[in-house]
């Protein structure tokens, strides 16, 4: 056998052709694509490749020597090096019009479906929104430093970034300070991880540590907490184990506030990362389910009642469900701090057969989607289950969204809404909402 042709990292020269759905312009040589990052269709750019797969090539752009009129200087400085952000070189209003052109393109040729009409995208601070992050960490030693970010391209390393802007204050200016605050710890090589969340009472940092820290590293922990007015908490393991700087089991809940309720959380549970959209995105959802006072309606995929609670405020009865237990009874426990006695919530694996479930046997007016990245295909296939006249589809992964689309159309549904909501400015990444209505 001949031997494997190296792969070539070599910088090279192409002319973009075309923006793919991720964000990345693309550029083809003897019929094979190259996907680069920060690239723009008509630019003349250098790029450096950085992986191939499946004859596809990854690259980042290193020059442009024919710039798209549509560029823009990108805001941070560690742009195409940190992994975190894909788009910064084009205007939010850029940015925007092509994940909406990418919702449109993925129903029609997934999901083989219109919709009846396309919303206004849902628009929101295009820095500064990102309440929640997991942060990476690493002891650099030939660096003579630790590095605190998001990874970079190819996943393999830290970027080496000193200040994050998509991240809401005060973590954008904390990079650098947690640097060197990691540095100073017994053991710096032992901390892989920092989550960060912005919420009442007070910012929090949840830090991930694979070695017991010593009295020196809890006082030093303190001193920051102290000067940056932040909560730290500390994990040695699972969740289950997160304890405060005293090294008790922490019991502590942070908060925030939509639609005039209050919603309580752990620092480990999971809410939507931008606050503003959030909070348009609920608006559009009760504009566009219309829940009335008399219906019943069912949300899966409920999570802490981010939806359920509001829809409660205004339909006779909500039940919730969601696959972690916790949450479950998180939402339950928001639903009786905010005295709505018309809920239940219920912990069930939506991904599999649920149609035994007493919940899953009642009659529900209307029904809510809200799954993870990949979709609600067993919930859509066997619809016929709930039978609802009206379903809400939230997601996070339009391409998911577009064949759950295409099955509910097989199901005697029809796409009436769609729109995008942009709950991650500057990333490749979107939510979008749909309502199906089945005459």
């Amino acid at each position: 056998m001949g031997k494997r042709k190296r792969f070539d990292r070599s910088i090279q020269q192409t002319t973009v052709e075309s923006l793919s759905h991720d964000g990345r312009g693309i550029s083809q040589n003897e019929g094979k694509k190259t996907f680069i990052l920060g690239a723009l269709p008509g630019e003349t750019v250098s790029y450096q490749p950085l992986k191939r797969a499946k004859g596809i090539t990854s690259a980042v752009v290193t020059e442009i020597h024919e710039p798209s009129p549509k560029r823009i200087e990108p805001t941070c400085p560690h742009f195409t090096a940190c992994g975190g952000c894909q788009l910064q070189h084009l205007s939010q209003a850029e940015q925007v019009a092509h994940k909406h052109f990418v919702l449109q393109e993925q129903c029609k040729h997934i999901g083989q479906m219109e919709a009846e009409s396309w919303a206004e995208p849902l628009v929101g601070p295009s820095y500064g929104y990102r309440r929640r992050a997991r942060l990476s960490v690493k002891h650099v030693p030939k660096k003579g430093k630790v590095l605190v970010g998001f990874r970079e391209l190819d996943g393999r390393f830290v970027s080496d970034n000193s200040t994050c802007p998509v991240l809401t204050p005060p973590f954008d200016e904390l990079l650098t300070p947690l640097s060197d605050l990691i540095g100073q710890l017994s053991q710096p090589d032992k901390i892989p991880q920092i989550e960060l969340t912005q919420a009442e009472p007070q910012p929090t940092l949840l830090i991930r540590h694979l070695a017991e820290l010593n009295e020196n590293d809890c006082s030093l922990l303190t001193d920051f907490a102290e000067q940056y007015s932040v909560c730290v908490l500390l994990q040695p393991k699972g969740y289950d184990s997160i304890t405060d700087l005293a090294g008790e089991r922490s019991e502590a809940e942070l908060s925030y506030q939509l639609d005039g309720l209050t919603y309580f959380f752990r620092p480990e549970q999971f809410i939507q990362v931008n606050a503003v959209i959030n909070e348009r995105m609920m608006e559009q959802a009760i504009q566009w389910l219309n829940p009335q006072p008399t219906e019943r309606i069912l949300d899966l995929f409920c999570g802490i009642g981010n939806i359920s609670l509001p829809l409660a405020k205004r339909a006779k009865w909500v039940t919730g469900v969601e696959g972690e237990l916790s949450s479950v009874k998180q939402a339950a426990k928001n639903a009786k701090h905010n005295n709505l006695s018309n809920t239940a919530f219920f912990a069930e694996n939506l991904f599999d057969d649920c149609s035994k479930a007493l919940w899953a046997m009642e009659h529900y007016d209307a029904l809510v989607i809200d799954p993870p990245r990949a979709g609600a295909k067993e919930i859509v296939e066997n619809i016929s289950a709930f039978n609802p006249t009206r379903i809400l589809y939230i997601s996070c992964h339009s391409a998911t969204l577009a064949r759950d689309a295409g099955i509910l159309q097989s199901h005697g549904y029809t796409l009436k809404k769609a729109g995008m909501m942009d709950m991650f400015p500057q990333t490749q990444h979107m939510e979008a909402m749909a309502l199906f209505v089945k005459e």
